[in-house]
């Protein structure tokens, strides 16, 4: 090995590896373009088309400050974010995770109820109405149930959206069979009489589970998102301009 330790073959030697290595770190020329050989004749030319539109646009800087390449760019960036979520998950955990939602996946506690609105549309003073209504009754059948609307086996949630949260509140704590209220949503004021609770119904694990699993999997894959891009924002020094 001692042709190995002359100075002019390890010259030529150091000489060649810096070729070798500025070549593979260099970009190649922008007006080279490398064609797939696994290509047809039809689809090398499209995709040589495409590149050369692609490099004259950048040349011409037309991919700078154009929003819609930019949503496209964030869509990409938010996709690898979320690929560093975790997909696997046991079926007791879940199961456990399905427990925790009973609204979304199982049977939700729910009533059936009977209410009677005062709009703010008829009455200019809906509260007062509704106060005067329910002390007329004193708590009996007559004007009152005639008028009301029946509501069955309704939960929480459709109570909420329909009336608001105060409403759907106030009808779950009620356990008597009497009217109360007034109480007020963005309609007007309701006087309520709750006719029967009925209680929660576990969920199917069978029946749910695809669902669920695709439900956990959207969750951890927005998790991962605001983790990642809270880690990336450390990187930048924000600053306000004048």
């Amino acid at each position: 090995m001692k042709w190995f330790k002359e100075p002019l073959l390890q010259f030529l030697l150091l000489g060649a590896f810096i070729f070798v290595f500025y070549r593979w770190q260099q970009p190649p020329p922008v007006n080279q373009i490398s064609v797939p050989a696994s290509l047809d004749a039809a689809a090398r030319e499209q995709f040589i088309n495409e590149t050369v539109l692609i490099r004259e646009a950048q040349k011409l800087g037309l991919d700078k400050n154009d929003s819609i390449i930019n949503r496209q760019l964030q869509q990409k960036m938010r996709a690898l974010l979320e690929a560093a979520a975790t997909d696997q998950i046991s079926d007791a955990e879940l199961a456990a995770w399905i427990d925790r939602q009973p609204e979304r996946y199982g049977q939700a506690p729910r009533v059936d109820v009977m209410q009677r609105l005062f709009r703010r549309s008829q009455h200019p003073n809906s509260y007062q109405a509704a106060q005067q209504a329910l002390a007329a009754t004193n708590n009996t059948s007559n004007a009152l149930e005639t008028e009301a609307e029946t509501l069955l086996n309704v939960s929480q949630r459709e109570l909420r959206r329909r009336y608001g949260e105060s409403f759907a509140i106030a009808v779950f704590a009620e356990q008597d069979k009497a009217w109360h209220g007034p109480v007020n949503s963005g309609l007007g004021s309701h006087l309520f009489k709750v006719i029967q609770h009925h209680t929660a119904a576990a969920a199917n694990f069978d029946e749910v589970k695809q669902r669920a699993l695709t439900d956990w999997r959207a969750a951890q894959e927005t998790e991962a998102f605001i983790q990642g891009l809270a880690e990336r924002r450390k990187a930048y020094s924000i600053i306000n301009d004048e």
